[in-house]
C-alpha cells in the first residue's frame, strides 16, 4: 500500500493522503476553513500543479492532502511571488485549474470546485469492519473503494481494529482489496453498517515474511527465506513437523540415521546449508545439543528440537525458514545455522466452534534391505569357510566337528529355517487425536486444545506416548491494546524396547530353533550363545517420563498510528525421570555368583527451567509516497538452568522385587551423581528497512549479545547484516502483469553457541577419596579459557525471485558463501599440567553452495489444477583450519587398529578437505590368483601389506546435488501430493560389505553375498576376498560406493467434502486424508538400514472435522 504522508518533528503537522496501489482515492471530510496567517515566496518555472502547491505548503507548518488523479499532469505552471500571503499564492495556482482549498486539523486539503449536488447525488456515511474469513482477525490497511461505472469515486483504508468509515454518493459499489486475499465487491443497497470477510488467495505468494520478532512485506524483504502454510503441511498428510518441512526446502536436510531407523524416541537431526562446525559430541566436550542444528522459534520463543518433534502439527499456522545473514542477524549469536520460525493458530472469534482431528497410522517394519542367508545357505557358508575343520588336528577333535555339522544338517533337513528378524518387530497401529474449542468476539477470544498421540513403534514394547492440554486467551483492551496468554501442560512417556538391538536378531543362525518341543524357549543355542528372546521375556525396562509446563504471555500496544510496542515473556519447566531395570535372571548375570551383584537398576531425574523474554518497539510509515521506513529496536533475554541427579543399584533377588527399595547396594565402583548446567543470554538489536518507490530496499541489522558461556574479557560480541533488494518489475520498462522479479544481496555475521557452557571456566571436583586434615581435596576437571572469543559466521548471499505469467512459473534461487571463524576446539597440553586439553579459538570452516526452486503450474482452471515444484541444492564444505588436538585425534584414529577395521570409518579432519570426507586406503581389488586384497600406496605403487599411513580421501558423504520433486493435482475437493526425494553424487562407506560380507563371522548369519560373491578358487574374479579368510577386514575404498537414490518419500490424497454434504452431517467442514511414506526406494547402494532399530513404512488415514 502506498501513502502520501508527511511527518515532521512538530507533532502538529500531519499529512493524511491515502493512495492505494493501482487506485487513486481521496477521503474528504466536512471541515471548516480559516486563513493561514503566513507569507510565502515561490519562484518556479514550468512545473506541475502538484509541485507548485507542495512548494508553497512546505513553507508552513501544515500537512497537505489532495487527490493525485485529479491533478493535471502538464508541467505548465509558472509562479514568481515574493513575501505574499499564503492565500494569494495558493489562489494564483489553483483558480486557473478549478481547485480550491481548505484547512482542517492542521492539514491543507485541496479539492475540486464542485457544482451544487442534486438530490440524487446526496452522500451518506457507510461504516463497517473487514475480517479474515478463516480466523476472524481484523485486517488492517484493507483498501476500501467506492466505484461507479468502473471509476473510483472515493476510498479509504481500514484502521488498526479493522474498521472503516466512508462518505459515499449514491449508486456506488464498494470494492475491498488486500494483498494475499481475494478481491470482493459489495452492492450497498440501504446498508450502512456492514461486516466483510475476505478469503485468502491461495494462488498468490505469501506477502508477509515472519521472522519471530517482526513481520515484513515480502517485496521489501532482502533476506533468503521460504514460507510454508498450514494447508501445505496438512495436504501432505504430515503427522510430524520435522519430517515434512524438508520436502519444501532442499537445503534443510534431515540426517538419515542408518542405525536408528524409525525409533520413535530418536529425535531427528537437521542441518541447514551444510555443517558450519565440527560435531565432536563423542568427545569429552560434547554438548547436549547438535552443534549444527538450526534455531527453532515457536511463537517468538526458542524451543528444543524435541519440542518441535512432539508438537501437534494441527496447531501450526505457518512456518518460515530463514537462511542468510539478512534474515537471521536479528538472532545474533544463535543464527549461524539458520532459523526455523513457527507460529500457532490464533483463536477464531464468533460462535463456539469445535474442531476435531484424528489420524490412524499403520507402521510396518521395513526389512527390504536385509538379504540374509537361509538355513541351508548358512550351513554351506560355514563349510566353505572351514568352520568344521578341526585346525588343531586329531581324529577326536574332527569327529566332534563332524558331529556338530551333521546335527545342524539334520535340522536343516527337518525344515528348520527360523526367521529371527520377525521376532522383535511388530506391525503397530498408532493414533493421534486433537480437539479444539474456540470462540469469542472481537475483544475477547479463547481457545482450548486437547491432544493425545501414541506411537508404538515397530519394535515390540517400544513406544512414545504424548498427551497434553493448552488454553489460549486473546484479549483486546480498547482499540490499541492486545494481551495474549498461552498456557500448556504436556506429558511424555518414552519406552525403549526390552528386545535390545535389532542387530542381535539379524546375526542369529536360521538353523537354530527359538522354542523346544515343549514350547519353552531354547536357552542355549548351537553356538553356545544365550537365546536373545529370553532376555526380552523378562521384566526389563528402559523408560523416561517427562512433564512440561509452559506459559507464554504477550502484550501489544499500537499508538500514534505508526508505532507498535510488543512484549513477550515465557516460562518453561520440564521434569524428567528415567528408570531402567535389568532382571537378575538376565543372561548378563549368568556367571555372577554374588547375589548382591545380580540385577541392576538405574534412576535419574532432571529439571530444566527456562525464562525467555523480549521487548520490541516498531515504527512504520511512508513519506511523500516514495519513501518507506520500517524500524524495529528491542532487547531479549534467555536464562536456562539444568540440574540432574542419578544413581545405579544392584542386588535384586527376583523379578517380583523390582522396586529400588529391594536393592542391596550401589553398583560396583559407583555412587550417586549430580550435575548442573546454567547459561544466560542477553541481546540488544535494531533493524531498519528503507524503501524507495517500492523498487529499491536497503535493510540493516545490528545486534550485540552477552553470554555467560564466555569469560569476562569477551562477554559481549556484535553481529550485523546489510541487505539490498531491487524489485525490477516495478521499473517502467517492465510489464508487471507478465513478470515479477526481485534481485537480492546480503552480507553479515551471525554466531553459534551450541556448545558446553563451562569451557571458559576452570572446573574442580571434590574427591572423598582424597582427604587431608578432615577435608576433601579438589581435583581439576578441566581448564577454562576466559579469553575465548565468539564463533562467528560471515555469510554472503545473492538471490533472485522471478514469477511469470500470473505466477504460473516461478523461480527462486540463491548462491551463498559461509565462512565460520574462531571455532572452539580442544587444544592439547602437556600431561604435567594436570589435564589433557583446554578449549581455544582455532577452527575455520567454509561452505559454498547454491539452491534453486522452480514451480510450474501446468494447468490452472476453476475446478482442476496441476503444478510441479522442482528443487535442487548443492553444498561444498572445506576445512580451513584445525587445532592440534584434532590433528592428534587423526593420528590416534590411524594408529589404533580398531579404528581401521569394521563398519564405521572414524572421522578425520584435515585442512583443505571437508568435514564429511571419507578417509580410507585405496584398493586395487582382489588378486584373482590368491584371493587376497591388493592395496594402493600414496605414491601409487601396489602392495599386499595394509598401512594406515596410505589413507587418502576417496569420497564425501555430502551429495553433489539433492532435492525434491513435488507434484500436486487438485480436482474440486480432491487433492493429491506426491513427493519424490533424490540425491546424486555422494559416497557411503558400506558397512554391510565390511561386516556382513567380507568381514562376516562364520559363527553368525550374514548377507547372502558372503556365499555367492566371494573368491573361492584361483582364477575367480571377485569383489570380495577368500571365503575362508577370517582375518580382520581393513577399511579400504572397495567398500566406498556411490550413494544415489530416488525415493517416493510421501504420497497423500485428501478430499474435502462440499459444504452441502458436510452440513447434512451436522458439520461445516469435513476432510479426509490418506497418506503413505517410502512407498518405493531406488538406490545405487545395497546396505542394511536400521541396524539397531528398523525403518518403517507407514500408511495413515485421518479426518479433520469442524462443527
Amino acid at each position: 500500500m502506498k501513502f502520501i504522508r508527511r511527518f515532521l518533528a512538530n507533532t502538529k503537522r500531519v499529512g493524511v493522503l491515502f493512495k492505494p496501489i493501482g487506485l487513486s482515492t481521496l477521503l474528504l471530510v466536512c471541515c471548516s476553513t480559516w486563513a493561514v496567517a503566513q507569507n510565502v515566496s515561490v519562484n518556479l518555472h514550468n512545473v506541475s500543479l502538484q509541485q507548485a502547491i507542495t512548494a508553497i505548503v512546505d513553507q508552513t507548518n501544515y500537512g497537505i492532502s489532495y487527490n493525485v488523479d485529479e491533478m493535471p499532469k502538464e508541467k505548465n505552471v509558472t509562479i514568481n511571488v515574493k513575501n505574499v500571503s499564503f492565500d494569494a499564492a495558493m489562489e494564483s495556482c489553483l483558480k486557473k485549474y478549478g481547485f480550491t482549498y481548505m484547512v482542517h486539523n492542521n492539514t491543507v486539503v485541496i479539492q475540486k470546485v464542485k457544482q451544487q449536488k442534486t438530490s440524487r447525488e446526496e452522500e451518506r456515511v457507510v461504516k463497517g469492519s473487514v475480517l479474515d474469513n478463516k480466523t476472524g482477525e481484523e485486517l488492517i490497511g484493507v483498501n476500501v473503494a467506492a466505484v461507479r461505472k468502473g471509476k473510483i469515486v472515493v476510498g479509504t483504508t481500514t484502521q488498526v481494529d479493522g474498521t472503516f468509515s466512508l462518505k459515499v454518493p449514491e449508486d456506488v459499489v464498494l470494492k475491498f482489496t488486500y494483498v494475499g486475499y481475494k478481491e470482493r465487491t459489495l452492492s450497498l443497497g440501504n446498508q450502512e453498517n456492514i461486516v466483510i470477510k475476505l478469503d485468502e488467495d491461495e494462488n498468490q505468494l505469501s506477502e508477509v515474511v515472519v521472522n519471530g520478532y517482526y513481520n515484513r512485506k515480502r517485496e521489501s524483504f532482502t533476506g533468503s527465506e521460504i514460507s510454508i502454510k498450514a494447508e501445505q503441511l496438512q495436504d501432505l498428510g504430515a503427522t510430524n513437523i520435522m519430517s515434512t518441512i524438508s520436502a519444501f526446502n532442499p537445503s534443510l536436510r534431515m540426517t538419515e540415521q542408518l542405525e536408528y531407523g524409525a525409533d520413535p524416541n530418536r529425535v531427528p537431526e537437521m542441518t541447514l546449508r551444510g555443517q558450519s562446525t565440527f560435531d565432536l559430541r563423542g568427545s569429552a566436550e560434547g554438548s547436549r545439543s547438535n552443534p549444527n542444528a538450526p534455531l527453532y522459534i515457536l511463537d517468538g520463543v526458542e524451543v528444543s528440537a524435541e519440542t518441535v518433534y512432539d508438537y501437534d502439527i494441527n496447531r501450526i499456522d505457518n512456518i518460515t525458514i530463514l537462511k542468510d545473514a539478512s534474515a537471521t542477524a536479528v538472532y545474533g549469536s544463535r543464527g549461524a545455522n539458520g532459523v526455523i520460525v513457527m507460529n500457532t493458530k490464533r483463536p477464531i472469534p464468533g460462535r463456539i466452534k469445535v474442531s476435531f482431528n484424528a489420524n490412524y497410522t499403520v507402521s510396518i517394519p521395513d526389512l527390504r534391505d536385509y538379504n540374509l542367508m537361509n538355513a541351508a545357505e548358512k550351513l554351506e557358508f560355514e563349510k566353505r569357510a572351514g568352520v568344521y575343520v578341526y585346525s588343531a588336528g586329531g581324529s577326536e577333535g574332527q569327529l566332534q566337528m563332524d558331529k556338530l555339522y551333521n546335527a545342524r544338517l539334520q535340522e536343516v533337513a527337518r525344515g528348520v529355517n527360523t526367521y529371527w528378524l520377525s521376532q522383535p518387530v511388530q506391525t503397530s497401529l498408532n493414533q493421534k487425536y486433537s480437539a479444539v474449542l474456540e470462540g469469542g468476539d472481537s475483544n475477547l477470544r479463547y481457545q482450548l486444545n486437547l491432544r493425545y498421540d501414541t506411537n508404538k513403534g515397530v519394535m515390540k514394547k517400544s513406544g512414545r506416548d504424548n498427551y497434553g492440554i493448552s488454553a489460549v486467551l486473546d484479549y483486546n483492551i480498547g482499540e490499541n491494546f492486545r494481551v495474549r496468554n498461552d498456557l500448556a501442560v504436556s506429558n511424555l512417556t518414552a519406552k525403549n524396547s526390552p528386545y535390545g538391538s535389532f542387530s542381535t536378531y539379524a546375526q542369529q543362525n536360521p538353523y537354530d530353533r527359538i522354542y523346544d518341543e515343549n514350547g519353552e524357549f531354547v536357552k542355549v543355542l548351537s553356538t553356545n550363545a544365550i537365546n536373545p528372546m529370553i532376555n526380552a521375556s523378562l521384566p526389563n525396562k528402559d523408560d523416561t517420563k517427562t512433564t512440561t509446563w509452559q506459559d507464554n504471555f504477550s502484550l501489544e500496544w499500537r499508538f500514534m498510528n505508526a508505532f507498535r510496542l510488543t512484549s513477550r515473556l515465557s516460562y518453561t519447566k520440564a521434569l524428567a525421570q528415567s528408570e531402567t531395570f535389568l532382571s537378575p535372571n538376565s543372561p548378563v548375570f549368568k556367571d555372577e555368583t554374588d547375589v548382591k551383584r545380580r540385577g541392576k537398576a538405574t534412576y535419574s531425574n532432571s529439571t530444566e527451567e527456562t525464562f525467555d523474554g523480549n521487548v520490541m518497539l516498531s515504527y512504520y510509515d511512508t513519506y511523500k509516497d516514495d519513501h518507506t521506513l520500517n524500524v524495529t529496536a528491542g532487547t531479549n533475554f534467555t536464562s536456562t538452568e539444568f540440574h540432574a541427579q542419578g544413581f545405579a543399584a544392584t542386588g535384586f533377588l527376583n523379578d517380583n522385587l523390582t522396586n529400588i527399595y529391594y536393592a542391596q547396594q550401589y553398583a560396583e565402583n559407583s555412587k550417586p551423581s549430580s550435575s548442573s548446567d546454567v547459561s544466560r543470554l542477553v541481546g540488544f538489536l535494531v533493524n531498519a528497512n528503507y524503501g524507495f518507490k517500492e523498487k529499491y530496499y536497503a535493510d540493516f541489522s545490528f545486534r550485540t549479545d552477552g553470554s555467560s558461556k564466555f569469560g569476562s574479557e569477551s562477554r559481549f560480541a556484535p553481529f550485523w547484516s546489510l541487505g539490498l533488494a531491487w524489485n525490477v518489475d516495478k521499473e517502467s520498462f517492465m510489464n508487471e502483469d507478465l513478470m515479477t522479479m526481485k534481485l537480492r544481496a546480503s552480507i553479515g555475521t551471525t554466531g553459534n553457541i551450541n556448545f558446553a557452557s563451562s569451557q571458559a571456566i576452570t572446573k574442580y571436583s571434590y574427591d572423598p577419596n582424597n582427604v587431608y586434615l578432615d577435608s576433601w581435596g579438589a581435583t581439576i576437571q578441566g581448564y577454562g579459557n576466559d579469553k575465548l572469543k565468539w564463533q562467528k559466521t560471515m555469510t554472503y548471499n545473492v538471490g533472485v525471485d522471478i514469477t511469470l505469467l500470473d505466477n504460473r512459473i516461478s523461480f527462486f534461487g540463491d548462491v551463498y558463501r559461509k565462512l565460520t571463524d574462531n571455532l572452539l576446539l580442544p587444544m592439547n597440553v602437556a600431561p604435567s599440567t594436570g589435564f589433557s586439553y583446554y578449549t581455544e579459538n582455532v577452527g575455520k570452516v567454509e561452505n559454498l553452495g547454491l539452491e534453486g526452486r522452480l514451480q510450474v503450474s501446468w494447468l490452472r482452471k476453476k475446478e482442476f489444477s496441476w503444478s510441479t515444484t522442482f528443487s535442487a541444492f548443492h553444498n561444498r564444505n572445506t576445512i580451513k583450519q584445525i587445532s592440534n588436538e584434532l590433528q592428534a585425534m587423526n593420528e590416534r584414529n590411524n594408529t589404533e587398529d580398531e579404528s581401521n577395521v569394521g563398519g564405521t570409518v572414524a572421522n578425520q579432519y584435515e585442512n583443505g578437505n571437508s568435514t564429511t570426507a571419507i578417509y580410507v586406503v585405496r584398493s586395487a581389488g582382489i588378486d584373482p590368483a590368491t584371493g587376497n586384497e591388493v592395496y594402493i600406496k600414496r605414491d601409487g605403487s601396489l602392495t599386499s601389506v595394509y598401512d594406515y599411513k596410505d589413507k587418502v580421501v576417496v569420497g564425501d558423504t555430502e551429495p553433489s546435488v539433492n532435492g525434491n520433486i513435488i507434484n500436486n493435482i487438485a480436482y474440486k475437493g480432491l487433492n493429491v501430493y506426491a513427493v519424490l526425494t533424490y540425491r546424486v553424487g555422494g559416497k557411503l562407506y558400506n558397512s554391510t560389505l565390511a561386516t556382513k560380507v567380507e568381514g562376516a563371522n562364520p559363527t553368525y548369519n550374514a548377507d547372502k553375498r558372503v556365499l555367492y560373491d566371494r573368491w573361492k578358487e584361483p582364477g575367480d574374479v571377485a569383489h570380495y576376498r577368500r571365503i575362508d579368510d577370517n582375518s580382520s577386514v581393513y577399511q579400504t575404498s572397495r567398500f566406498v560406493q556411490d550413494n544415489n537414490s530416488l525415493v517416493l518419500s510421501n504420497l497423500s490424497v485428501t478430499y474435502t467434502f462440499p459444504q452441502r454434504i458436510s452440513k447434512k452431517w451436522g458439520c461445516e467442514y469435513f476432510k479426509v486424508v490418506a497418506a503413505t511414506t517410502d512407498l518405493f526406494r531406488l538406490t545405487s547402494i545395497k546396505t542394511e538400514r536400521g541396524t539397531s532399530y528398523p525403518f518403517a513404512q507407514t500408511f495413515s488415514l485421518g479426518i479433520n472435522v469442524r462443527f
